[in-house]
């Protein structure tokens, strides 16, 4: 068995998946470095930096030749002073302290989302949604994970969506919403309901949703450069979870994702032949934007990347023959 799901592991990851990881890896300890390193340094840092935005600012302003250094830093831009003050205010403490600050910060709010599922929702144990929790359990020990993650059950007011995080040092813990749950129990859809569990204990068991994981991709994520670094990387996780459900679940026909598009209703109605030669043979162009904006890649992607047997793409659909 640990040998088979390893394998699993293996060929379900997606092939982007580490070298974006290493990237946003390598920048986030770089930029943490560059500035404990400053915080060191920052007087000598200070005045180089002064002295180039001055004599900058004298380049391109020559009437400011006769006034002092402190004159004319008083006109430079107000983002140049930024720039100077923030590194003034670097502390070897307070940069050491960072990511103890983060963790903080993703236990604050990871526990509001599992005070949420305690408190609001309902926990799926043998007593309560007995076939559901032993689907889940079986698929965790499909995946090798040593220990069960807690699921809950949660009124998404029409919502379909599942999701799986972990509070750090604590507990992982999956969500699925009722509106997901009751369909699939209506219709006795057993394949959607594992692929869907599969696909969430899938971000639990490639590390996800770890603290650390999440901590060293945070450069990834900054404003601007999610949309060549984290945004990528989120859609890469979601076909490596679409991998692993589709596995655990033989779920050929994609019922778990044709429900994301047209509802929880009409999702057994659709043709997924007729979706295919529409939807994946045809223009893609459109899609690669709004795909372009999104941390998650778009179903009709996923559900060709899961058809076709290929790693899902992240920028721009290759013509599927």
């Amino acid at each position: 068995m640990c040998q088979n799901h390893a394998e699993l592991i293996q060929k379900s990851r997606h092939r982007y998946e580490r070298p974006l990881f290493t990237l946003a890896a390598t920048l986030t300890l770089g930029v943490w470095l560059i500035l404990f390193a400053l915080s060191f340094a920052k007087a000598d840092t200070v005045a180089f930096l002064q002295q180039n935005i001055i004599a900058e600012y004298r380049a391109d302003h020559p009437e400011t030749a006769e006034l002092d250094d402190a004159a004319v830093l008083q006109k430079v831009p107000a983002d140049d002073r930024e720039l100077l003050d923030m590194v003034d205010r670097l502390n070897p403490l307070l940069v050491a302290l960072i990511p103890l600050g983060f963790l903080l910060m993703i236990a604050y709010t990871i526990g509001k989302i599992y005070g949420k599922a305690r408190a609001d929702g309902v926990r799926i144990t043998p007593e309560q949604f007995g076939e559901v929790h032993a689907e889940w359990v079986s698929i965790a020990e499909k995946l090798g994970l040593k220990t069960v993650p807690e699921l809950y059950i949660q009124n998404g007011n029409g919502t379909l969506n599942a999701f799986a995080t972990c509070m750090p040092g604590y507990r992982a813990f999956g969500v699925i919403y009722a509106d997901i749950l009751e369909r699939a129990l209506a219709n006795d859809d057993r394949d959607a309901l594992r692929f869907i569990l599969g696909h969430e204990l899938g971000h639990i068991r490639l590390k996800h949703v770890m603290w650390w994981y999440n901590l060293l991709t945070f450069i990834g994520n900054v404003p601007g450069i999610q949309y060549l670094i984290g945004q990528p990387l989120g859609r890469a996780h979601g076909y490596g979870c679409d991998k692993l459900g589709y596995a655990l679940a033989a779920d050929r026909d994609c019922k778990g994702l044709i429900m994301l598009a047209v509802g929880k209703h009409l999702y057994r109605q659709i043709n997924i032949d007729a979706y295919e030669k529409e939807h994946i043979h045809g223009s893609q162009y459109w899609a690669s934007v709004h795909n372009f904006f999104i941390d998650h890649p778009v179903i009709n992607w996923r559900i060709a990347a899961i058809r076709h047997n290929r790693h899902g793409d992240l920028f721009w659909a290759k013509k599927v023959k």
